[in-house]
């Protein structure tokens, strides 16, 4: 089981500026691969103080410089933001200029605000995902190609720089719903899925709905490439681990009102007023990988046993939570976490 961080890299504290999260977000990158940490996967979002990472590829091949064996993910690219025959070309420069270490995570994303910025709808997204995942996947794996669709229409075109990793570059797709994970099997994808600050119920459906589609597809279950994302934080002291919930659900807020189209962003300011139900810091605590290292092995474990996953991408930086602290916690969990975590079992 390979174990990465999950970089959002958002300006959830405005004193700070977008160049010093960067920064810092680098910096704990760096810390990540030096306790052992094998993959980091990079955000893509737009126009808000969400993320100020409009572009992970580039990130990406920076972060190769800094780097010396950590996987470079995307989690995710949107494909409905490019247009495909860009979006491959900008893929397999960032595979040849990382050495090969890219991994392309992609989405169809869910950012209204977003997509109106770009003059798209977000009705659109499931078709312009699909149009522009073939042309990717035509771009990467055929010396010439021409494709015909609703939205590009592309005569004979060769790229003149081909990927490092052959046939191409690892592809993994965002999923949560029984359509998404159908169309990711049906082409042979590897599946990335997320609890954010929701019940972790959410993840083993996700798994159940993937077991079932390998299942009809006649492919073994044991294997199968499956990444969940949780957030961690390693702390002996409760009421820490509470007032970090804060910058959780500062995340959570902006995430939901963006999907429900409520108060887009002011000024460029995400909008993280509070949402119907949302879950209280003593949920929070319970629901999250929070907690002292016995707690944390205990809630890893958990999922680890229930959902088989063949990687797990931790989110250990969070709103505006301090850089310190996020180290901290970073080395607490490769030294006193996760080597206590045992391997999934197989089934049958």
């Amino acid at each position: 089981m390979e174990y990465g961080i999950f970089a959002l890299m958002s300006r959830g504290d405005l004193s700070r500026p977008a160049a010093r999260i960067l920064d810092d977000g680098i910096e704990q990158i760096v810390a990540a691969e030096a306790l052992g940490f094998q993959s980091v996967w990079l955000a893509e979002h737009h126009f808000s103080s969400y993320s100020v990472i409009p572009n992970p590829l580039q990130l990406a091949i920076k972060l190769s410089e800094r780097t010396s064996r950590i996987t470079l993910g995307t989690a995710v690219l949107v494909p409905p933001f490019y247009h495909g025959l860009r979006l491959a070309e900008d893929v397999v420069m960032a595979d040849v200029l990382t050495g090969g270490r890219l991994r392309v995570g992609v989405g169809r994303g869910y950012q209204r605000y977003e997509f109106e910025r770009y003059g798209l709808s977000v009705d659109d997204s499931r078709a312009m995902f699909e149009e522009n995942m073939e042309i990717l996947r035509l771009a990467l794996t055929q010396e010439t190609f021409s494709f015909k669709g609703r939205y590009f229409q592309i005569p004979e075109t060769a790229l003149q720089i081909r990927p490092l990793q052959q046939p191409h570059p690892e592809i993994w797709v965002a999923v949560s719903t029984p359509e998404t994970i159908a169309w990711a099997v049906e082409r042979d994808y590897a599946l990335i899925t997320s609890a954010s600050a929701r019940p972790t119920d959410h993840i083993r459906r996700v798994r159940r709905d993937y077991d079932e589609q390998l299942r009809a597809a006649g492919r073994p279950l044991d294997g199968a490439r499956f990444a969940i994302q949780r957030y961690a934080y390693v702390t002996d002291d409760r009421q820490d681990a509470l007032e970090a919930t804060q910058h959780v659900l500062w995340t959570y807020r902006v995430a939901e009102n963006y999907r429900a189209g409520s108060g887009p962003a002011n000024n460029g300011i995400a909008n993280s007023s509070p949402v119907a139900q949302e879950p209280t810091p003593e949920e929070l605590v319970d629901r999250l990988v929070f907690g002292d290292p016995e707690t944390c092995i205990r809630k890893l474990q958990r999922d680890v046993d229930d959902c088989r996953p063949t990687h797990l991408s931790l989110v250990t930086c969070f709103g505006g939570f301090q850089h310190e602290r996020a180290l901290r916690s970073l080395r607490r969990l490769a030294e006193e976490v996760l080597p206590y975590i045992k391997e999934p079992v197989g089934v049958s």
